[in-house]
């Protein structure tokens, strides 16, 4: 909630400086984010964590010419996995939850197809806060339990490609493709699949 209060301020802030300039816009970016957890230390982590997570990013850009720059604040859904696994008369079930949330800031370059479409190549880099838990029950001659919840900060970049339609002079819509090129540790890839809106003042 905190961040959500931070963001709404500046976008105020920004469009106080900016409404009279020719270029400022608001969108919104429903994603489906994808991960590719890595092995660790011979745990496969697809096995631990969720692969798949919605997010929302909100954000405010300016055009400059063809190019454009973005802020954005994103938060994506909690998700949970519940695995287990038999071994030597030992079971070991297991259920595990993460969200993650953040800022980020992106470029990219609008090319202009014909007079409704547009293909937009975009980079983007992510400061992303993270709140995961992990339970564990092991059952065998006797039975424990174990919990462990973390948090903390991690970075990323990606890169990828968008397509637009332009509705009129001051709205379009369209849909993007990004995958990291820098992966928030303990990943292999993150893919990210949006549909996107954008609203030009």
């Amino acid at each position: 909630m905190k961040k959500m209060l931070i963001f709404v301020t500046t976008l105020m802030l920004c469009f106080t400086n900016a409404f009279s300039e020719d270029g400022p816009y608001v969108g919104f970016k429903p994603s489906k984010l994808k991960v590719e957890w890595s092995t660790v230390e011979g745990i496969d982590l697809n096995e631990v964590y969720d692969d798949e997570y919605d997010v929302m990013d909100l954000h405010l850009g300016y055009n400059i010419g063809n190019s454009f720059i973005e802020l954005g604040y994103f938060n994506s859904s909690e998700e949970g996995l519940s695995a287990s696994a038999s071994a030597g008369g030992i079971t070991v079930t297991g259920t595990s939850s993460l969200e993650m949330d953040g800022f980020r800031i992106g470029t990219g370059y609008n090319h202009q197809i014909n007079d409704n479409w547009n293909i937009r190549p975009f980079i983007n880099y992510y400061d992303i806060d993270y709140d995961a838990s992990l339970s564990l029950t092991v059952t065998g001659s006797a039975t424990f339990t174990a919990a462990a919840d973390a948090s903390g900060s991690e970075s990323m970049i990606d890169a990828g490609l968008g397509a637009d339609y332009v509705i009129d002079e001051n709205s379009k819509i369209g849909f993007s493709y990004a995958q990291s090129i820098d992966d928030i540790e303990d990943t292999d890839k993150v893919e990210t699949l949006a549909v996107t809106a954008s609203y030009k003042f």
